[in-house]
């Protein structure tokens, strides 16, 4: 006999896992030297998966970066990383201008996500 509250939590952890591998082996096919825009309190998990230290990702974390970091995603990292509904996507809305999209990650259950490359002056970033 499983506990309801392990059947639930099992349950509810299915299409979040999906996604978050889905997203990481997409964020492993990056450079390894790169920086991200993301907004990392949904998923972090994806850049545990990835081995990505969260020193490369501008994020809500450091609140006078990421405020600035939205206002011109461009500037902000090699690669942003938008997921329906959250703040980076409406930042990424308000200011498209030098970024291009490189990939989706779209799972059951869970808010697409979009991938962009950032086109920063002097950039190292070459994309996939």
């Amino acid at each position: 006999h499983v506990p309801i509250c392990l059947q639930e939590a099992r349950t509810n952890s299915e299409s979040r896992i999906r996604f978050e591998s889905a997203l990481a082996a997409e964020l492993g096919r990056l450079p390894a030297d790169t920086t991200f825009l993301m907004y990392s309190s949904s998923h972090v998990g994806a850049l545990q998966m990835a081995g990505i230290h969260l020193r490369r990702v501008v994020n809500e974390g450091n609140y006078l970066i990421w405020e600035s970091a939205l206002a011109q995603p461009t500037k902000a990292a090699d690669y942003v990383i938008a997921s329906e509904g959250d703040l980076v996507t409406a930042a990424v809305a308000h200011h498209p201008e030098g970024l291009t999209p490189i990939q989706i990650v779209d799972t059951p259950g869970q808010p697409r996500t979009v991938i962009y490359r950032a086109a920063r002056t002097g950039s190292s970033a070459d994309g996939k």
